[in-house]
């Protein structure tokens, strides 16, 4: 699956130590569990939440 991940993803992926991935397992989890509106709403928060901290930190 991770094959199918842009390749500077992918080698994110693989370098993650057993703790984060077990983060990142753990959001994918919650991610198929929610319906497809759940789903979307925390997509799109949390890339806008992302997008404004990079805009702050870009500005200071």
């Amino acid at each position: 699956m991770l094959e199918k991940l842009p390749k500077e993803a992918q080698e994110w992926a693989e370098k993650l130590h057993w703790k984060e991935r077990r983060y990142l397992l753990s959001l994918c989890h919650l991610l198929c569990a929610g319906s497809p509106e759940l789903q979307a709403q925390f997509l799109d928060q949390y890339t806008a939440d992302g997008l404004i901290a990079k805009i702050i930190q870009d500005y200071d």
